[in-house]
């Protein structure tokens, strides 16, 4: 019982004095790149409706560098994308931007897109594969925020067309 009251004796003279222990705040990491947080909605033969986050397009550059196309495409600039992730529900997988490759204008900027330069070259929703958008227009504003609309994309197996949405914003 003595052993008990001198260390609680001792901890209390050890302690006297120093005030309330402070309260540490762990910093919330940030990318250190752009990350894009985006919407989709499609419709046709399968209508898919859902948000998305993609920390990939933008992966070696802030918004400011993607908006003016800083960072050399190879051969295509290209839209955000869910990538992996579900949304609505389904996977939804696509390649789209602004091609680098004649006819196509290439990417200059903000702007509007259309015709050769607006490029929607597949699009795999599930398990259903779609090719070549008839018309895609892509509208790039100048903090890196845009979108895109489709129509034409057919499934390689039924042929029934899907047609669509996607926009974005930008942060870093």
């Amino acid at each position: 019982m003595k052993l008990i009251a001198v260390c609680a004796g001792v901890l209390a003279c050890a302690c006297s004095g120093q005030g309330p222990i402070p309260q540490v705040t762990p910093a919330i990491p940030r990318p250190p790149y752009a990350v894009f947080t985006g919407t989709v909605a499609l419709r046709g033969e399968i209508a898919v409706r859902g948000n998305f986050v993609d920390a990939l397009t933008g992966r070696h550059e802030r918004c400011s560098q993607y908006v003016a196309g800083a960072l050399q495409a190879t051969t295509l600039w290209v839209v955000p994308t869910p990538g992996s992730a579900l949304v609505g529900g389904h996977t939804v997988i696509y390649t789209a931007g602004v091609s680098n490759a004649p006819p196509s204008s290439g990417f200059h900027g903000p702007g509007t897109y259309t015709g050769a330069s607006a490029t929607m070259a597949d699009l795999i929703i599930d398990n259903s594969s779609f090719t070549f958008a008839a018309i895609a227009v892509i509208h790039v504003a100048g903090d890196a925020s845009g979108a895109m609309s489709f129509t034409g994309m057919l499934d390689t197996n039924t042929n029934v067309e899907e047609s669509g949405r996607l926009s974005w914003t930008c942060a870093d």
